[in-house]
């Protein structure tokens, strides 16, 4: 028997779906419509009631221009990761030489706070 998923990790998938929702600023209805389901079923995944099947997930991926990985785990591949470097070096390079430090600062905080 296969054991379900532990509420720790539907909670922590939920936050990434809101957060990537919350991305586009779109409700659950929105990005309901998108995969085919309900706000209501999109309410559930969110609050870790509990969790979309596979081809939900790919889905939910697709519309919301996440990695499937992501989603599932928390963690980007190698590609995403450099990516998501080349943007914040991008934005580091347009951004005001004096606000740079701030960010930085920023940045450190978070890599802090996920420990």
């Amino acid at each position: 028997m296969i054991a379900s998923p532990s509420e720790e990790y539907r909670a922590a998938f939920g936050k990434r779906l809101e957060i990537a929702r919350e991305t586009f600023q779109w409700t659950g209805a929105q990005v309901g419509e998108k995969v085919g389901v309900t706000r209501q079923v999109i309410c559930n995944w969110e609050k870790g009631r509990n969790l979309p099947d596979p081809e939900n997930l790919v889905k939910l991926a697709v519309a919301l221009d996440r990695p499937v990985e992501w989603l599932a785990t928390g963690k980007i591949g190698e590609k995403e990761l450099s990516e998501t470097w080349e943007t914040v070096r991008s934005c580091l390079r347009a951004m005001p030489e004096h606000k740079v430090p701030m960010v930085v600062e920023f940045m450190k905080f978070l890599c802090q706070s996920r420990e």
